[in-house]
């Protein structure tokens, strides 16, 4: 890691950074880390996917130059992952020699811009640059849109397995547990009928704010069916989900359920023994969910039949 600025690192700023993966001219990292929107203070070396993957860096990449001549296969890999890991960093590959069909690949990949061998003049690297960031701002947005329930601001199911992926690989280099909730919201039909369709969506949104304000930022919360919920606690053991369930159940309530509203939820452990995958505690927390709801709707009928009486 090489210090550029070297008074800049008694300011109370923030130090900004950029990730070099491969082997790039010095004179274009220079050059990059100069006209960069906030100069460049830290460059970090990095030589290929893996190191982007275990988040070595020492924080939020500013920006990322790529060498092509990584090899294909490398390169894509190590675009995915920027793309993964830092979706909000601008990704530029860096080509020894003109050619479209990499530099095709690469902006197909996730790159924003290719740097040839001739580096452009100050003025131009930095409207190029910038042109890159902005670009790159408009890709994480509508990556973001895209992996977003738009009722409850939750993740949706794409962003649900797509972000657990990237906790499971984690959670299995430090060898965590974690905790699969499945919930279902029951009575809905009932809001809907009695109050409109409306109500049954603010019920809904009660749930994801509940939801939300409940959990770690280090745990996955998403809508994966109509009135069904996922839930990926980080680091939690199966002791853990009655806790949870407890209070996610009486913080629900406290807001805005109606008194039709109800809960059913089952969970599930995965711990790194059992792949690379959350397949088989999904099944199980799901199974545990589906008996949770059975009971629940025996003991309402339970109840008709003694009131009736």
């Amino acid at each position: 890691m090489d210090d550029l600025t070297g008074a800049s690192a008694g300011r109370d700023e923030a130090p900004t950074r950029l990730l070099v993966i491969g082997s790039v001219p010095p004179t274009l990292v220079r050059a990059v880390a100069a006209s960069w929107i906030t100069p460049i203070s830290t460059i970090e070396q990095r030589d290929g996917v893996e190191a982007i993957r275990v988040r070595e860096c020492a924080g939020l990449p500013d920006a990322a130059i790529l060498a092509a001549a990584l090899g294909p296969h490398e390169r894509t890999a190590c675009l995915g992952a920027l793309v993964e890991y830092y979706p909000a960093t601008p990704a530029l590959v860096w080509i020894d020699q003109p050619n479209a069909a990499i530099e095709r690949d690469a902006l197909i990949g996730g790159a924003q811009d290719i740097l040839g061998p001739d580096i452009p003049a100050p003025q131009e690297l930095r409207t190029r640059l910038l042109r890159a960031a902005y670009r790159q701002q408009a890709q994480a947005r509508i990556r973001e849109l895209a992996d977003t329930d738009s009722l409850t601001g939750l993740l949706n199911r794409r962003g649900l397995i797509r972000q657990s992926v990237r906790l499971v690989q984690l959670a299995r280099r430090q060898e965590c547990p974690l905790l699969v909730m499945r919930f279902d919201v029951r009575g809905l039909k009932l809001v809907n009928d009695r109050s409109g369709h409306p109500a049954g969506d603010l019920a809904l949104q009660a749930f994801g704010d509940t939801v939300r304000d409940t959990l770690r930022s280090s745990d996955l919360a998403g809508r994966t069916g109509g009135d069904e919920f996922t839930i990926v606690a980080w680091n939690a053991g199966p002791d853990s989900g009655q806790r949870i369930f407890d209070r996610v159940a009486q913080e629900y309530h406290e807001r805005t359920a109606p008194e039709c509203i109800g809960l059913s939820a089952g969970w599930a452990c995965w711990t790194p023994s059992m792949g690379s995958d959350l397949d088989t505690a999904l099944e199980q927390a799901d199974r545990r969910m589906c008996e949770a709801k059975a009971r629940s709707k025996a003991d309402v009928n339970r109840e008709k039949e003694t009131s009736g009486r």
